[in-house]
């Protein structure tokens, strides 16, 4: 199965599991607002959150 990936302006930025993707300098990059992640107790996901 392959890797998701994580595309900003249509260029691949990153590939791997959603934890190593998402993290809080990737998404402000991509959606040039301040944001940050943590990890869902339970499935242990992250969940991204506007700052």
């Amino acid at each position: 199965m392959p890797l998701p990936k994580l595309a900003d302006i249509g260029r691949v930025i990153a590939e791997g599991d959603p934890a190593t993707m998402m993290t809080a300098e990737r998404l402000q990059r991509i959606f040039s607002v301040g944001m940050g992640a943590f990890s869902h107790p339970q499935r242990h996901e992250p969940i991204p959150y506007l700052l």
